[in-house]
């Protein structure tokens, strides 16, 4: 291998020391790590026309750093050794790539991705009149996953683009990617100082909610309970056991517009009048049949048929 291959492998090896020297970390705003896959190169750049586009092995290094919720600014090296036609040999690629990841489902553990990037690329093929660089844009698509230690696994696959030829190369060419990276948090960072804001006892790579008022109980996802269905945090809630379909107020208590003791949203006759006795339901009783609620009917055994007046006594 030429010289000038052997930086980045270099590199790599390098890296590799250093992670088995550190360890796993926390969770970090920024990451740094190794990337592993193979890219199908264009026949523009090996010079294989007419054949199978075959894989070549691509291994490099990744870092990255966290700037909100929803993006990340990263940046890439990576090598690829090119088999080409005999008249150049063997040649060898070395490519540089930053951009911006776009999460698409921020704070949780599993997030699907979109990037865009520039790029500058080498190619060396050991023949100084064969050899160029070129620029190209990048946009690919992947996955990312949280794992134990403040590690993250990604894979990604994406399209490199020179839309205007380079070196002996006149025309616009394509070179696709799939590669998978693992990466270890920075530790001393901010995200490491703060990775749990609000402290309820979640990671904040896994905090789906952090800014859970202190105190409160959370479940898994970081998020406050709400045992009663109310849509009142447990935290604040002065009524935890309100039934499903009862209506609470701010407290987390049911409420009873019309004082009858049956909760608003169970109660089939919200309107009561004040003093009556009602049902399971929240519907007024009336036992002797007179019109008059019990609870108000002042003579609550009056006889089937007779007339009475507003207290439910016979005239």
């Amino acid at each position: 291998m030429r010289y000038r291959s052997t930086l980045p492998a270099t590199a790599v090896l390098a890296m590799a020391a250093l992670i088995a020297t550190v360890g796993p970390v926390s969770a970090a705003e920024g990451e740094l790590g190794l990337s592993a896959g193979f890219t199908l190169p264009a026949h523009e750049i090996t010079g294989r026309f007419g054949r199978t586009i075959e894989p070549d092995v691509t291994y490099g290094l990744r870092g990255g750093m966290v700037i909100s919720p929803r993006f990340e600014l990263f940046a890439d090296l990576t090598f690829t050794s090119l088999e080409t036609v005999a008249l150049m040999k063997d040649g060898d690629a070395i490519e540089f790539r930053t951009g911006v990841d776009f999460m698409m489902n921020p704070g949780e553990a599993e997030r699907w991705f979109v990037s865009a990037a520039l790029g500058y690329s080498d190619i060396d093929y050991g023949r100084k009149f064969y050899d160029f660089d070129y620029t190209f844009g990048a946009v690919g698509f992947g996955q990312r996953y949280e794992v134990q230690g403040g590690r993250r696994l990604r894979w990604e696959v994406r399209a490199d683009l020179n839309p205007s030829g380079a070196g002996p190369i006149d025309e616009w060419f394509l070179n696709v990617r799939s590669l998978v990276s693992l990466t270890w948090g920075l530790s001393g960072s901010r995200w490491d100082r703060d990775s749990d804001r609000d402290g309820d006892g979640v990671p904040r790579n896994l905090d789906r909610c952090p800014d859970t008022a202190t105190g409160w109980p959370v479940d898994e996802a970081g998020c406050a309970l709400d045992s009663d269905g109310d849509g009142i945090p447990d935290g604040r809630d002065a009524c935890p056991n309100t039934h499903p379909r009862a209506i609470a107020g701010d407290d987390g208590c049911a409420l009873d517009s019309d004082g009858d003791n049956v909760a608003d949203g169970l109660d089939n006759c919200p309107d009561t009048p004040k003093g009556a006795l009602v049902g399971l339901r929240g519907c007024p009783l009336d036992t002797d049949r007179d019109g008059i609620y019990d609870g108000i009917d002042r003579c609550p055994d009056t006889q089937a048929g007779a007339t009475v007046n507003a207290l439910g006594c016979p005239y």
